[in-house]
């Protein structure tokens, strides 16, 4: 089967209206067909397919929430920039390319400007809805969504649960403006509605005039399913009271609250179908196909030589590379006796300089006591050691209290001896006790003492 040519039967508007119907679940399998009598255009099931020679045309009729809804506002009253914003929004949010699929884009407009909804289909989805027809022995004129095909265009509650989905639309003149898809077990319907009714408010839509409720209890596998009626029906009496709600059963209910003339909802100007793979199989090869596939076997062949030639100038290089690399360790071997002899000096050096700093022992020690016994009003400014062990300390104090506390802390410190004032006066300006203590580091004394007689 041909879809581009299944595309081009479709009728794009008119009255004349279709008296059988293709009812397709939410996998896409054929329900149920109904046949509608010219009279009364009461839809009842049927379970005779057509028989004859030439299809016969039919509506094919997709259940609720199928199709990816998108929406998006523009404040001026310019249909052409609400539609490039429409369909930023829907290539921006849909999971999958827009292109593989049919979109129909609706327009609508309130207080707040130009209102645009998109609803997309899958291309998978058109091509197995379209071989089950034929397979049946009908050719589809039309593919009808119920919430973009209500037969009133008054504001209208449409909810709806297929597929463990609760679906539940706001549509006011054929067009679903807010909606909510509630799991079976999550938030409440009543949640939902709400939701819905918030929405339609900020946009500045009336109340709802009516609510209908589709019981899809006859084709759902799920018994929770079969209790939404009810649920809905207690939630809309709470939130809407008043409100006449319509309760239907069956999907030969719902035809009869639908508009069913032939406004099909594919576009052929905006949709890009890929040929399905039974197609590509039954079509012969002729010389352009030939060429269509050799041209690319044939780059594929270049391509790979080009690889094996950078491989090969690859290898060159490193080789060379390597060559170079060789001939400079040869030249630093020829060095490596002076390298060996500045190592020797150096380690002697650093021998030397470890002599007189890390070596030496109690350093960080004298530092650490000296900073625990310095009180916070005590300022030093200029410390000096001898080679004796003597240490001199000078800087700035508050006042004598401070000075007296940082004398006592010195003759309590840990190899601290012989703490003494050498000096002190006061400054006219500040008025602070500029001071000079002396005392012993122990451990220094005795270090320099050692180091004195293994000199002698």
């Amino acid at each position: 089967m041909d879809i581009k040519n299944m595309l081009r039967k479709l009728s794009r508007t008119g009255d004349t209206y279709e008296n059988t119907a293709l009812a397709f679940n939410a996998k896409g399998d054929v329900m149920d067909i109904y046949a509608c009598s010219k009279s009364e255009r009461i839809w009842h099931r049927t379970t005779t397919s057509a028989e004859t020679k030439s299809p016969t045309s039919c509506i094919v009729v997709l259940p609720p929430g199928l199709a990816a809804l998108r929406k998006s506002p523009v404040p001026k009253n310019n249909r052409k920039d609400a539609a490039a914003v429409l369909g930023a929004e829907t290539e921006r949010t849909l999971i999958r390319n827009p292109q593989l699929g049919c979109a129909e884009t609706r327009m609508i407009s309130l207080e707040q400007g130009i209102f645009g909804v998109t609803a997309w289909l899958p291309s998978e989805l058109l091509y197995l809805c379209f071989e089950q027809s034929e397979a049946e022995g009908f050719a589809p004129k039309a593919v009808l969504l119920p919430e973009y095909n209500l037969a009133s265009s008054a504001p209208a509650l449409f909810i709806s649960c297929m597929d463990k989905t609760v679906n539940i639309y706001f549509i006011n003149e054929h067009t679903p403006l807010t909606w909510q898809s509630l799991p079976i077990g999550g938030p409440s319907i009543g949640a939902g509605i709400k939701a819905v009714l918030d929405e339609a408010r900020e946009l500045g839509e009336p109340q709802p005039q009516h609510v209908l409720v589709w019981d899809s209890s006859e084709v759902s596998e799920s018994p929770a399913e079969a209790q939404l009626p009810d649920r809905a029906a207690t939630a809309v009496g709470k939130l809407m009271p008043g409100t006449e709600i319509i309760r239907t059963e069956g999907m030969d209910g719902l035809l009869t609250h639908l508009r069913l003339r032939r406004e099909s909802l594919l576009s052929r100007n905006k949709t890009a179908f890929r040929p399905s793979l039974n197609q590509w199989l039954n079509t012969p090869l002729n010389t352009k196909d030939i060429l269509r596939l050799a041209i690319p076997v044939a780059c594929a062949i270049f391509s790979c030589l080009l690889f094996f030639m950078a491989v090969v100038n690859l290898y060159n290089n490193e080789a060379n590379a390597l060559e170079k690399e060789a001939s400079q360790l040869k030249i630093l071997a020829a060095r490596s006796d002076a390298a060996t002899q500045r190592i020797r000096t150096l380690a002697e050096h650093r021998r030397d300089i470890l002599r007189y700093t890390t070596d030496k022992p109690f350093v960080f020690s004298m530092f650490k006591n000296l900073n625990a016994a310095v009180p916070k009003e005590v300022k030093i400014s200029n410390l000096k050691i001898g080679r004796s062990g003597e240490v001199n300390v000078s800087g700035d104090a508050i006042n004598e209290v401070s000075l007296i506390s940082f004398l006592t802390n010195l003759n309590t410190a840990e190899n601290f001896n012989n703490a003494e004032l050498a000096s002190m006066s006061r400054q006219k300006l500040s008025k602070n006790v500029k001071f000079v203590i002396i005392f012993e580091y122990t451990p220094w004394k005795e270090f320099f003492r050692q180091e004195s007689e293994a000199e002698k």
